[in-house]
């Protein structure tokens, strides 16, 4: 819990006391616990240019053309204004311009095609205008275009309970499911979980099957012949393959496994009537090394359903 800032130490234990957590169990989170930036909803403000926004159209550079791939014009999703977080975020990131994210294509769970793009200059933004029905790929024509929200970047604590489950003393009473959302409903600031649409880092998932843990199975995989970028159909088989392989030396999961970082999740919102197959989310992953070198085209997204 080193890592967390006085008040957010101070917000982590407020909420273990109101939870009644065991003292073990509080020892536990306090290890686990991560800083994070909670997307928060508004409808207030959802149209101001250059504001951090989801669905909607996104504002542009005057210079940047909405972007594309081979199937058509990509879905907006997302756009997150950095100067937002004061300044703080971890691994190297840029604390200003804008990220965006845009959607092509989610058939492949393990290989979301997308982009995340980083515009540092903001300064002559203009909403941009959505590409004619014709142009655009088939997953946006599903969905249709989203309805706007103003995002507000809410410093907060993550805590990966779910994952933390089988360890805690809590599983085993009778109100767990309630003690584990009255919790998450404390650090994110709402017990409405249409109220948020995901967050900036939090908890890496290091342990279990987690993002991170696929990403550096899916990294060990590749190569000159097979590259990460050519990820195809068979992504599972790939996987499976890759942990047999490496089954007697999981120090080189691990060691890949510190390269990569979950960047963003962006959780299904019906307010804003954004469903990622059953109500699951995007896991956006980035080497810490192509952060500090600002490198956001080799960005790995995977999907995680319910």
């Amino acid at each position: 819990m080193s890592a967390l800032t006085a008040p957010l130490i101070e917000q982590l234990e407020n909420a273990l006391k109101q939870c009644d957590f065991s003292h073990s169990d509080c020892e536990v989170i306090r290890q686990e616990a991560a800083e994070c930036w909670y997307l928060h909803l508004d409808l207030e403000g959802c149209h101001t240019l250059g504001r951090s926004r989801m669905g909607g159209l996104p504002d542009l550079p005057e210079d940047m053309d909405w972007p594309r791939e081979n199937s058509g014009a990509l879905s907006f999703v997302m756009q997150i204004r950095l100067d937002d977080a004061a300044g703080l975020l971890p691994f190297g990131m840029p604390n200003n311009g804008m990220l965006y994210f845009f959607v092509a294509d989610d058939a492949l769970a393990m290989n979301v095609k997308h982009k995340l793009i980083w515009v540092e200059d903001t300064s002559a933004l203009q909403t941009a205008r959505l590409p004619p029905a014709s142009e655009m790929n088939v997953n946006y024509a599903r969905n249709g275009e989203l309805a706007p929200y103003a995002i507000e970047l809410v410093h907060g604590v993550d805590v990966p309970i779910s994952e933390l489950l089988s360890g805690l003393d809590f599983y085993e009473r009778d109100d767990a499911i309630s003690l584990m959302s009255q919790l998450e409903s404390l650090l994110k600031g709402t017990s409405d979980i249409e109220a948020t649409a995901g967050k900036l880092f939090g908890c890496q998932w290091r342990k279990g099957h987690g993002p991170c843990r696929d990403m550096a199975l899916l990294t060990l995989s590749s190569d000159d012949t097979n590259p990460l970028s050519a990820l195809g159909h068979d992504v599972w088989g790939r996987l499976k393959a890759t942990k047999e392989a490496f089954a007697d030396a999981p120090h080189k999961i691990d060691e890949e496994m510190a390269q990569w970082c979950q960047l963003l999740r962006i959780d299904s919102n019906f307010n804003v009537g954004f469903n990622i197959w059953d109500a699951g989310a995007y896991h956006v992953m980035l080497r810490h090394a192509d952060i500090m070198k600002r490198d956001f085209e080799k960005s790995h997204s995977i999907l995680e359903t319910c």
